[in-house]
Parts: structure tokens; C-alpha cells; sequence
């Protein structure tokens, strides 16, 4: 592989436009080089595997970039540039390495575009993006016109990564793969040095050389962290150090700190002489050191206190930097990119100045060999939240370690405290379930990890702006309900959460729901629109849902139980209970609908698909039924217009049935009650008392599912604790604790049996609903 130097490389970058190909470009880092690049005239393409947060930003910034890494994607570039991330063996490395393309790291290249600027360069263990975040927003705000590099996006700066005119260049240094030896300083911040990056460095000792390095490559001033120990010893070393920190003896310190809630106020003095008070809006000591980093670095370069005061009051931190996601009346959702044991403390106590009820601690340790080496350091850093949830570890690309997972984290800190207060769970989304249904009024969810896990946070975010949408439109007697357990809302008592249940109480709460939710569907990110997803559910007697639960709004028509006799006539409200109708079919002296009385459930259900029982199907008696569409529009339909077949109503998909006037005939109460009795007696001759769904499969027109199942000897097969009853062999039962997927994986069975055997396909009648996987 060909490497250019970085001053041959500067040479390269100004001597006219250039073409760069980046692999990884979705990654922060990587598209924020990308749109530096491009902005200085360059030509950029890239590659990446995954659909990072700043894809759609490089689309804007006419980067083209390529979905996978192949070596057809390295057309003609003047240089291929790649991250620590990617491995040696990257067919498209491979490709610039056969064709004498050269390559470069992400650090030599951002350093070759920061002359003729002056770097003002942010180190150190952890800090960084929210330091240089607050250095560049004051440089902005004082009017220096600053370019900036910062790992991740910054709301108040509208990116990650920009060109300015100005005099300088603020730079988020990564010293995990040693690179930070090719920035030369005109300015250095060390934050702080720990032991951190053992995957690269042998120990604590071979980090802080590195530091050391960078500071002796220095021009200007090393301003280092006085309160951390690791920045200290290196910094003390070199004459043109300035100390900052929340100790006194520090030459940049603060007095006087009170934080509440959204604020934190604190004096400033330097060398002796109080400056004026600074406000911060993002929480946590530590943010006043890093504030304190910030003025230090800014103020001698011709910034006045008040302007820096004020932008720092302004400034709203850097994304996946306690990142509030959601703030309501009952909840609040935070998401942090903590990934160290200092970090994760230091956001845990922030977490606590917010005042909470609970501060329930939602973790995934990023690489295996961080968690060997400081899973203990971990465990005590969770001391101040009430609640810690851990998932497993974030390999990035590192090869698993034997005996290192998450609970390698959650054993230590179970060591020292309740049990019960810690819980692991090595599947992300079962994780998401757990904390959603856990979560309680006033209660604080604080997500932290550098991998995937903040997709768990914006998946509760989105949830949670829904619930709170809703409280706001519907009345106060319509129930709301976060993560409804689906087991008790089916007769099979299986599945598992409905994110959202709504019992709407009347029609315009019923509208309500529907225009937000409509309105919704197309608008906002793809969670926002899952979270507005909607599901109507009846008593739950033909239902059978998947573990993963019911993602969106799940609707239930329970209030929606009225009845009433006109002649010969019910007018039935679709939740009404369907022995209800033949109870009061009897008490009204209506004949015709005793076979009601054998379908379980509620009218609306039964409606949607035309259930039957005794040989009668609902719609034989039906007269007209009274739907409501999903922009909460009401009117009426008679069956001739909805598509009615054997067990479906195609007329009702994308409605709800309201009511519906059954039509019946006058009777003699005696004669009513004898045919309901003898409907009864069958019933319960031939169906199974234990918890199921009802039928779960249709009646093939050549013979009886049931019959189809007992001649082929299926009848207490079983998968897990899901077992076709002895009793009716179209039936399922729960024999206590069976899953979903249980029931699932024992229709399967049973259908490529008779496939197998009789060459029929059968075809489910319960309605399977749900989200697929978690």
C-alpha cells in the first residue's frame, strides 16, 4: 500500500481540486472529513455497510456515496482515505493498494486541511465532543469564523464539521489508534488521560507519551485538566502549560457552582480575578470543567468574557451527549455516548441533578477488551442509579473474548448491592422491552454506550412523544396504557406488549386518535411513523400475538358497550361481548341468533372476520354496520358493499366497525333458551377448557381441519409448552407459560404435516399479529 506523507499530502489538497474516495464516509468522523473536503472544492466519494444518522447530510453535501464495500467503487481517485475501523483485508484498500492509489488515515488528511489555520486541538479520554463543541459555538458567536472538526453533529452549530475564514481551526482529536501525532498544535487541551484504548496501547503509561507527544509539538499553550492526575503529569511537564479545573489552586477555576435542574451557574476566576458568572445548560460537573477548557482556550484569542458567557448559556451540547430525546410531565429520555467508567459516572450524576424520581441506567459496553480490562471500574460507576440495565457488548469489528459479555459487568456490580437492582439482558430489543415496561411516572432513562444502543433510546422517545400526544387530545375518561402485556389481553395468553393501548371513550376520542395517527403516518423519521402505527384489537379470542409485541397504537374498543333492542332488531356497539347479544336476543324474545353464543369475543372482532359458530357466520344476520375510516369519517355500510366471504371482511380493512343492527326474528323465550343450551352443551363437549385461541386453522372445503388433524394422529403434539389438544384437534392450548413462538413453531409443524401426508395446505384462521422480531 502506497502512504503519502501529510506534507505531500498538503501539497496535493492545494494545488487545485482533487479526488478523494472515503471508506466509511457514513460513520461522524468520516462524513464530517467528507463535507470538509467538498467544501474546500474537492471531489468526494465514499463507501459504507450501514445507513449511518449523517447519510442524508452527505447527500446534501453532493457526496456520492456507495452502499457496501466492493473494489468497483474505487474509481479514480487521487487518494483513497480510511478510518481505524477498517480492516486491512477491505476489498477496496485492497483494490487502491493492485492499482498504486494512495492511502491515508482520517488524521493525516484532516491535518493536511487545517493550513494556513491555526489548530486549536481538544484531547483527551473522553470530554472532547462537547469541549471543542463549546470552543467552536464561542468562536462563532464572538465572530471569528472558525472551522471545526467534532465527532459528533452540533445542533447550535447545524453540523460536525464546517470551513470558516477565521484564524482558526477547532480539531476533536482521537488518540485511540495513535494518530494524534499528526495534528501540530497551536493550542492543545488535554482533558484528561485514563487508561483507555488497551486494545492499541500497552498500558497508562504508553498513553500519556502520547500525549506528551502532541504537546511538545505545540506552538502556542498546553491547557490542561488540574483535577485529573493522567493530565496532570503531563501537562505539569511542559512551560507553556495553563491548568484549569474545578480546584481552586487551578489557574482557570470556579467558585460558587449551584446547578438545578436545566441550569448550573459558577463563578469564573483566572489567575486570581473573577471574571463574571457563566451559565450552562447542560448538566453536570464535569460540563463545568469542560466549560472552564473552553474559556481558556478562547478568551486569550481576543474573546471577551461576556460574549463567551453567553454562548456557553446558549449552547445546547452535541448529540448522543446527554441528549435529551424527550422531557414530558411523566418521563424524560437521555441519550449519552458515555462508554468509559469516568464517563458513565460523571452522566449518571448529571442525570441526578434533573431531579427525578429514578434515574434507571440502560448501558451496552463497547468493545470486548474495554470490558475485560475495566469491568470492575464499571461496576462501581454505576453507584447513583437506582436501576442498571445492561445488554451485551458492541464488538467494534474487535474478535469476541471468551468469558466477556455484559454480564461480566452486571456480576460485578451485583457484588456489592441488591440483585434485583441489575439485570442482564444480552438482546438489545428484549432489553428496550424490559426498560419500557419497567419505566414509571417521574421516572429518568439514561441510555449511554458508543455502538448501537442509542436506537433503543429513540425507539422510547418516539413512543413516548405518542403517549403524550394523545393524553392531549382525547378526553380524560379514555384509558391510556404504556406497554400493555398482550397475555393478559388474549384468551391464549401469550404475546407480548402493546407499546400503546388506547380504550378510546367515546367517538370523537376514537376520531381524535385516528387523525393523529393518519395524519402522522408519512410524516417524521421511520420511529416516529412505527410509533403511530395502528392495531385494533377486540377480546382477544382468535388473536394470537407475537412475543415482540405490538409496535405503534394499539386500540381497543371496550367502551363501546352498549346494546339495544328495536323490535326484532339489536343495535350493537362493536365491543359488546358476543354471549351478551344472545343473552339479550333471549330476554327480548329474538330468535336467529343463538348461534352467537358460541363465538367468543366481541362484535367488532367477529365482524372483521366473519366468525361463526353452529353453522351461522355473523354477517347472516347482520343488517348494516356503521364504520369509522382512519381520518375519523363515519358512515354506514350494508354487507352486500363489504366484500364479506368465509371468515374475512375485506370491506373493513383500513376501518373499524362502530356497530352494526343484527337482524333477527320473533321467538318464544322457552324455545331460545332450549337452543342456546344445546349450543352450550356442544360447545363445551368438543372444545378444550385450557387457555387457547379458538379454531387456529380454516376448514378446508374437502374436509374439517380438526378431523384433518385427528386422522393424522397430531393430537398432543406439542412445541415447548404449546400443545394441540387432546379434546378438539383444531385447537391449541397453552398447557401454562407457552410463548408465541411456541404456538407459531407447532402451527408449523402441524401444517407441513398435512401437507406432507394429505397434500392440503392449511390456512390459519387466528389472527397472528405483531411485530416479527424485536
Amino acid at each position: 500500500m502506497i502512504h503519502l506523507a501529510q506534507d505531500d499530502l498538503c501539497r496535493l489538497l492545494t494545488g487545485g481540486s482533487r479526488k478523494a474516495h472515503l471508506i466509511g464516509v457514513a460513520g461522524s468522523g468520516m462524513s464530517g472529513l467528507a463535507r470538509l473536503l467538498a467544501q474546500r472544492g474537492h471531489s468526494v466519494t465514499g463507501s459504507d455497510l450501514t445507513e449511518e444518522p449523517d447519510i442524508e447530510t452527505l447527500k446534501h453535501s453532493r457526496i456520492r456515496r456507495f452502499r457496501g464495500h466492493e473494489a468497483a467503487h474505487v474509481t479514480d481517485p487521487d487518494f483513497v482515505c480510511f478510518s481505524s475501523a477498517i480492516p486491512t483485508d477491505n476489498p477496496e484498500l485492497q483494490e487502491a493498494s493492485r492499482r498504486g492509489i494512495p492511502a491515508v488515515r482520517r488524521a493525516r488528511a484532516l491535518a493536511a486541511l487545517i493550513p494556513p489555520q491555526k489548530a486549536i486541538v481538544v484531547s483527551g479520554t473522553h470530554g472532547k465532543t462537547t469541549t471543542s463543541s463549546m470552543i467552536a459555538h464561542i468562536l462563532c458567536v464572538a465572530g471569528k469564523r472558525p472551522s471545526f472538526f467534532i465527532g459528533s453533529s452540533v445542533p447550535v452549530l447545524g453540523t460536525n464539521a464546517a470551513i470558516g475564514a477565521g484564524e482558526y481551526f477547532v480539531v476533536e482529536a482521537d488518540e485511540s489508534d495513535g494518530s494524534m501525532n499528526e495534528f501540530h498544535p497551536e493550542d492543545l487541551i488535554i482533558l484528561n488521560v485514563e487508561a483507555e484504548h488497551l486494545d492499541f496501547y500497552p498500558n497508562l503509561e504508553a498513553i500519556e507519551r502520547a500525549f506528551e507527544e502532541v504537546a511538545r509539538a505545540t506552538a502556542g499553550r498546553v491547557i490542561y485538566c488540574g483535577d485529573d492526575a493522567g493530565a496532570k503529569r503531563v501537562g505539569k511537564k511542559f512551560k507553556n502549560a495553563v491548568e484549569f479545573g474545578l480546584s481552586e489552586r487551578c489557574a482557570w477555576h470556579a467558585e460558587n457552582i449551584r446547578g438545578h435542574e436545566d441550569r448550573t451557574g459558577f463563578d469564573v476566576v483566572c489567575e486570581g480575578k473573577r471574571l463574571g458568572r457563566a451559565t450552562l445548560t447542560v448538566p453536570g460537573r464535569h460540563n463545568v470543567s469542560n466549560a472552564l477548557a473552553a474559556l481558556a482556550a478562547t478568551i486569550p484569542h481576543s474573546v471577551d468574557f461576556e460574549t463567551a458567557a453567553s454562548a456557553l448559556k446558549t449552547f445546547q451540547g452535541a448529540n448522543r451527549r446527554f441528549q435529551k430525546l424527550f422531557e414530558g410531565g411523566e418521563f424524560m429520555v437521555v441519550d449519552d455516548y458515555a462508554h468509559h467508567p469516568s464517563e458513565v459516572k460523571a452522566t449518571i450524576e448529571a442525570a441526578r441533578q434533573k431531579g427525578r424520581r429514578r434515574v434507571i441506567a440502560v448501558f451496552q459496553p463497547h468493545r470486548y477488551s474495554r470490558t475485560k480490562a475495566l469491568h470492575k471500574e464499571f461496576a462501581r460507576a454505576f453507584d447513583g442509579a437506582d436501576r442498571v440495565l445492561i445488554t451485551d457488548v458492541y464488538a467494534a469489528s474487535e474478535t469476541p473474548i471468551a468469558g466477556v459479555d455484559g454480564n461480566l459487568i452486571a456480576a460485578s456490580i451485583t457484588k456489592g448491592t441488591d440483585a434485583e437492582r441489575v439485570m442482564y439482558e444480552p438482546d438489545l430489543w428484549r432489553l428496550k422491552e424490559r426498560v419500557g415496561s419497567e419505566m414509571k411516572p417521574g421516572d429518568l432513562v439514561l441510555v449511554m454506550g458508543a455502538g448501537n444502543v442509542y436506537q433503543v433510546s429513540r425507539q422510547l422517545a418516539a413512543e413516548l412523544r405518542v403517549y403524550e400526544d394523545l393524553k392531549k387530545i382525547v378526553s380524560s375518561k379514555t384509558v391510556l396504557k404504556r406497554y400493555e402485556p398482550m397475555a393478559k389481553r388474549t384468551s391464549m395468553r401469550v404475546g407480548g406488549f402493546a407499546k400503546l393501548w388506547v380504550e378510546p371513550a367515546t367517538e370523537k376520542d376514537l376520531a381524535a386518535v385516528l387523525r393523529y395517527c393518519s395524519e402522522g403516518k408519512e410524516a417524521g423519521t421511520p420511529l416516529e411513523q412505527k410509533a403511530r402505527k395502528v392495531t385494533f384489537v377486540g377480546r382477544g379470542s382468535n388473536l394470537l400475538v407475537r412475543d415482540a409485541g405490538i409496535s405503534g397504537v394499539t386500540i381497543h374498543l371496550g367502551n363501546f358497550n352498549k346494546i339495544e333492542a328495536h323490535g326484532d332488531r339489536l343495535h350493537v356497539q362493536a365491543g359488546v361481548r358476543l354471549k351478551q347479544i344472545a343473552m339479550t336476543a333471549k330476554k327480548e324474545s329474538i330468535a336467529g341468533l343463538e348461534f352467537i353464543e358460541g363465538i367468543p369475543g366481541s362484535l367488532g372482532g367477529a365482524l372483521w372476520m366473519n366468525a361463526g359458530a353452529m353453522g351461522g357466520a355473523i354477517f347472516d344476520v347482520v343488517e348494516k354496520v356503521r364504520l369509522m375510516d382512519m381520518k375519523g369519517e363515519v358512515f354506514e355500510k350494508k354487507p352486500s358493499e363489504l366484500d364479506v366471504k368465509y371468515r374475512s371482511c375485506k370491506g373493513l380493512v383500513g376501518k373499524v366497525a362502530l356497530s352494526a343492527v343484527l337482524r333477527g326474528k320473533p321467538g318464544k323465550a322457552e324455545e331460545i333458551a332450549a337452543t342456546l343450551h344445546q349450543y352450550e352443551k356442544k360447545r363445551w363437549g368438543s372444545q378444550p377448557a385450557a387457555a387457547s385461541a379458538g379454531c387456529i386453522f380454516k376448514n378446508p372445503t374437502t374436509v374439517p381441519a380438526g378431523k384433518l388433524i385427528d386422522e393424522l394422529g397430531l393430537k398432543g403434539t406439542h412445541f415447548g409448552k404449546a400443545r394441540v389438544s387432546d379434546v378438539h384437534g383444531n385447537f391449541i392450548v397453552n398447557d401454562g407459560g407457552a410463548s408465541a413462538s411456541d404456538v407459531l413453531n407447532l402451527i408449523t409443524i402441524v401444517k407441513d404435516r398435512v401437507r406432507k401426508e394429505r397434500g392440503i395446505e392449511l390456512e390459519t384462521e387466528v389472527i397472528v399479529m405483531g411485530d416479527e422480531s424485536w
